[in-house]
């Protein structure tokens, strides 16, 4: 079996990161998001990702965060978990 790998750096906000990517027609498979978690921005982050189409059909998001409520009615969860004062949530 042969494994390609690809992958990369981006050096910017979220939201001008976000617009790029839209803009590059690409989708993903996974996606992690992990944020500083006082500025509550995964579910702007969501929101855009939904927006821009950005998932592959197949994909998933991971989620990790303390406090903020997620909040999106477009993707299903799958996985929630609390480890220690970290939540996780998996969603499709």
């Amino acid at each position: 079996m042969i494994l390609k790998l690809r992958g990369g750096f981006m050096k910017s906000d979220y939201k001008s990161a976000l617009e790029l990517l839209k803009n590059s027609n690409i989708k993903f498979d996974i996606i992690f998001l992990d944020p500083p978690y006082k500025l509550n921005l995964i579910n702007d982050c969501l929101d855009l990702i939904v927006k821009y189409n950005l998932l592959s059909n197949d994909g998933i998001i991971i989620c990790e965060y303390e406090t903020e409520e997620i909040i999106n009615d477009t993707l299903k969860l799958v996985k929630d978990k609390k480890y220690g004062s970290k939540k996780i949530k998996i969603l499709l």
